[in-house]
Protein backbone atom coordinates (compact mmCIF):
# COMPACT_ATOMS: atom_id res chain seq x y z
CA UNK A 1 0.00 0.00 0.00
CA UNK A 2 1.56 3.30 -1.09
CA UNK A 3 1.52 6.53 0.91
CA UNK A 4 -1.61 7.99 -0.69
CA UNK A 5 -3.56 4.75 -0.21
CA UNK A 6 -2.24 4.45 3.33
CA UNK A 7 -3.48 7.96 4.17
CA UNK A 8 -6.94 7.13 2.85
CA UNK A 9 -6.97 3.88 4.83
CA UNK A 10 -6.14 5.81 8.00
CA UNK A 11 -8.97 8.18 7.10
CA UNK A 12 -11.44 5.29 6.87
CA UNK A 13 -10.41 3.99 10.30
CA UNK A 14 -10.63 7.44 11.89
CA UNK A 15 -14.03 8.15 10.34
CA UNK A 16 -15.31 4.77 11.49
CA UNK A 17 -14.22 5.43 15.08
CA UNK A 18 -15.55 9.00 15.04
CA UNK A 19 -18.88 7.84 13.62
CA UNK A 20 -19.22 5.43 16.53
CA UNK A 21 -18.28 8.20 18.98
CA UNK A 22 -20.79 10.74 17.68
CA UNK A 23 -23.58 8.18 17.25
CA UNK A 24 -23.21 7.10 20.90
CA UNK A 25 -24.53 10.51 22.00
CA UNK A 26 -28.00 9.60 20.75
CA UNK A 27 -28.55 7.04 23.49
CA UNK A 28 -28.76 9.61 26.27
CA UNK A 29 -31.58 11.61 24.71
CA UNK A 30 -34.28 9.20 25.79
CA UNK A 31 -36.03 9.51 22.44
CA UNK A 32 -36.77 6.30 20.57
CA UNK A 33 -36.34 7.78 17.10
CA UNK A 34 -32.93 9.23 17.97
CA UNK A 35 -31.85 5.91 19.44
CA UNK A 36 -32.85 4.01 16.29
CA UNK A 37 -31.04 6.50 14.06
CA UNK A 38 -28.02 6.32 16.37
CA UNK A 39 -27.94 2.54 16.10
CA UNK A 40 -28.07 2.82 12.31
CA UNK A 41 -25.09 5.17 12.33
CA UNK A 42 -23.21 2.91 14.71
CA UNK A 43 -23.79 0.00 12.34
CA UNK A 44 -22.47 2.18 9.53
CA UNK A 45 -19.41 3.05 11.63
CA UNK A 46 -18.72 -0.65 12.19
CA UNK A 47 -19.16 -1.19 8.44
CA UNK A 48 -16.46 1.43 7.78
CA UNK A 49 -14.06 -0.38 10.11
CA UNK A 50 -14.82 -3.71 8.44
CA UNK A 51 -14.26 -2.09 5.04
CA UNK A 52 -10.89 -0.84 6.28
CA UNK A 53 -9.91 -4.37 7.30
CA UNK A 54 -11.06 -5.80 3.96
CA UNK A 55 -9.19 -3.14 1.98
CA UNK A 56 -6.04 -3.68 4.03
CA UNK A 57 -6.14 -7.42 3.34
CA UNK A 58 -6.79 -6.74 -0.33
CA UNK A 59 -3.81 -4.39 -0.48
CA UNK A 60 -1.53 -7.19 0.71
CA UNK A 61 -2.53 -9.51 -2.14
CA UNK A 62 -0.10 -9.29 -5.11
CA UNK A 63 -1.83 -7.80 -8.14
CA UNK A 64 0.62 -8.76 -10.84
CA UNK A 65 3.83 -10.59 -11.71
CA UNK A 66 6.00 -7.53 -11.16
CA UNK A 67 4.27 -6.44 -7.98
CA UNK A 68 7.05 -7.81 -5.84
CA UNK A 69 9.68 -5.98 -7.82
CA UNK A 70 10.62 -2.93 -5.75
CA UNK A 71 11.38 -0.95 -8.89
CA UNK A 72 7.71 -1.20 -9.89
CA UNK A 73 6.27 -0.18 -6.55
CA UNK A 74 4.99 3.42 -6.31
CA UNK A 75 7.28 5.72 -4.36
CA UNK A 76 6.05 8.52 -2.12
CA UNK A 77 6.05 11.83 -3.94
CA UNK A 78 5.72 15.40 -2.76
CA UNK A 79 1.93 15.18 -2.93
CA UNK A 80 1.79 12.15 -0.63
CA UNK A 81 4.23 13.66 1.86
CA UNK A 82 2.29 16.92 1.80
CA UNK A 83 -0.93 15.01 2.46
CA UNK A 84 0.51 13.28 5.51
CA UNK A 85 1.91 16.58 6.75
CA UNK A 86 -1.41 18.41 6.60
CA UNK A 87 -3.14 15.40 8.21
CA UNK A 88 -0.75 15.48 11.16
CA UNK A 89 -1.00 19.26 11.49
CA UNK A 90 -4.80 19.22 11.32
CA UNK A 91 -5.11 16.48 13.95
CA UNK A 92 -2.63 18.23 16.23
CA UNK A 93 -4.43 21.58 15.99
CA UNK A 94 -7.80 19.89 16.47
CA UNK A 95 -6.82 18.00 19.62
CA UNK A 96 -4.99 20.96 21.17
CA UNK A 97 -7.95 23.24 20.45
CA UNK A 98 -10.38 20.71 21.94
CA UNK A 99 -8.22 20.28 25.06
CA UNK A 100 -8.00 24.02 25.65
CA UNK A 101 -11.69 24.58 24.92
CA UNK A 102 -12.78 21.82 27.30
CA UNK A 103 -10.66 23.28 30.10
CA UNK A 104 -12.36 26.64 29.62
CA UNK A 105 -15.93 25.54 28.92
CA UNK A 106 -16.12 23.07 31.80
CA UNK A 107 -16.01 26.04 34.19
CA UNK A 108 -18.91 27.69 32.34
CA UNK A 109 -21.39 24.96 31.44
CA UNK A 110 -20.60 21.26 31.06
CA UNK A 111 -23.44 20.86 28.59
CA UNK A 112 -21.62 23.15 26.17
CA UNK A 113 -18.58 20.87 25.88
CA UNK A 114 -20.01 18.56 23.24
CA UNK A 115 -21.32 21.37 20.96
CA UNK A 116 -17.99 23.19 21.26
CA UNK A 117 -16.13 20.02 20.28
CA UNK A 118 -18.44 19.68 17.27
CA UNK A 119 -17.67 23.29 16.32
CA UNK A 120 -13.92 22.70 16.51
CA UNK A 121 -14.12 19.44 14.59
CA UNK A 122 -16.13 21.15 11.88
CA UNK A 123 -13.73 24.09 11.68
CA UNK A 124 -10.65 21.88 11.42
CA UNK A 125 -11.86 20.40 8.11
CA UNK A 126 -11.04 23.75 6.51
CA UNK A 127 -7.33 23.14 7.13
CA UNK A 128 -7.30 20.46 4.43
CA UNK A 129 -8.28 23.08 1.87
CA UNK A 130 -4.98 24.90 2.33
CA UNK A 131 -2.85 22.01 1.09
CA UNK A 132 -2.80 21.25 -2.67
CA UNK A 133 -2.48 17.56 -1.77
CA UNK A 134 -5.87 17.48 -0.01
CA UNK A 135 -7.69 20.46 -1.53
CA UNK A 136 -11.27 19.54 -2.32
CA UNK A 137 -14.56 21.42 -2.14
CA UNK A 138 -15.88 18.63 0.09
CA UNK A 139 -13.80 20.02 2.98
CA UNK A 140 -15.44 23.43 2.65
CA UNK A 141 -18.93 21.94 2.64
CA UNK A 142 -18.12 19.82 5.69
CA UNK A 143 -16.59 22.80 7.45
CA UNK A 144 -19.74 24.85 6.86
CA UNK A 145 -21.93 21.98 8.08
CA UNK A 146 -19.83 21.24 11.17
CA UNK A 147 -19.57 24.88 12.24
CA UNK A 148 -23.30 25.40 11.69
CA UNK A 149 -24.08 22.32 13.79
CA UNK A 150 -21.81 23.48 16.61
CA UNK A 151 -23.14 27.04 16.65
CA UNK A 152 -26.78 25.89 16.52
CA UNK A 153 -26.18 23.46 19.39
CA UNK A 154 -24.46 26.11 21.52
CA UNK A 155 -27.39 28.47 20.98
CA UNK A 156 -29.85 25.69 21.82
CA UNK A 157 -28.08 24.86 25.10
CA UNK A 158 -27.91 28.54 26.07
CA UNK A 159 -31.66 28.76 25.41
CA UNK A 160 -32.14 26.02 28.02
CA UNK A 161 -33.24 23.37 25.52
CA UNK A 162 -32.79 19.82 26.80
CA UNK A 163 -29.02 19.21 26.69
CA UNK A 164 -29.48 15.46 26.18
CA UNK A 165 -31.71 16.02 23.16
CA UNK A 166 -29.36 18.66 21.73
CA UNK A 167 -26.42 16.30 22.19
CA UNK A 168 -28.38 13.54 20.47
CA UNK A 169 -29.10 15.65 17.40
CA UNK A 170 -25.51 16.87 17.30
CA UNK A 171 -24.39 13.25 17.43
CA UNK A 172 -26.55 12.36 14.43
CA UNK A 173 -25.44 15.37 12.40
CA UNK A 174 -21.74 14.88 13.11
CA UNK A 175 -22.07 11.14 12.42
CA UNK A 176 -23.45 12.01 9.00
CA UNK A 177 -20.36 14.12 8.32
CA UNK A 178 -17.84 11.49 9.42
CA UNK A 179 -19.76 8.75 7.62
CA UNK A 180 -19.74 10.78 4.40
CA UNK A 181 -15.99 11.26 4.68
CA UNK A 182 -15.51 7.57 5.34
CA UNK A 183 -17.62 6.56 2.35
CA UNK A 184 -15.61 8.90 0.11
CA UNK A 185 -12.33 7.42 1.35
CA UNK A 186 -13.60 3.87 0.77
CA UNK A 187 -14.62 4.76 -2.79
CA UNK A 188 -11.25 6.35 -3.54
CA UNK A 189 -9.27 3.50 -2.01
CA UNK A 190 -11.26 0.87 -3.91
CA UNK A 191 -10.58 2.77 -7.11
CA UNK A 192 -6.85 2.72 -6.31
CA UNK A 193 -6.95 -1.06 -5.79
CA UNK A 194 -8.74 -1.60 -9.08
CA UNK A 195 -6.24 0.48 -11.05
CA UNK A 196 -3.93 -1.75 -13.16
CA UNK A 197 -0.41 -2.27 -11.84
CA UNK A 198 2.31 -0.98 -14.21
CA UNK A 199 4.11 -3.90 -15.86
CA UNK A 200 1.53 -6.51 -14.93
CA UNK A 201 -0.65 -6.00 -17.99
CA UNK A 202 2.32 -6.05 -20.34
CA UNK A 203 3.48 -9.37 -18.95
CA UNK A 204 0.35 -11.24 -20.04
CA UNK A 205 0.74 -10.79 -23.83
CA UNK A 206 4.41 -11.72 -23.52
CA UNK A 207 3.50 -15.00 -21.80
CA UNK A 208 0.87 -15.90 -24.38
CA UNK A 209 3.28 -15.30 -27.24
CA UNK A 210 5.78 -17.87 -26.00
Amino acid sequence: MDHVMNMRWIGIVLMGVFTLFWASWTFGAGIGALTVIGLAFMAAGVALLLAAVALLRRARVPRGRDYGNQSNLPTPGKRARSGFRILNIALFIEFVAIFIAVQIVRHIDLDLIQPVIALIVGAHFALFWFSPATRNALHLWMTAAGVAIGVAAIVAVLRDDSPAVVHGWVGIAMSAITLTYGAVFVTLLRAEHERPVPGAAAAEPADSAT
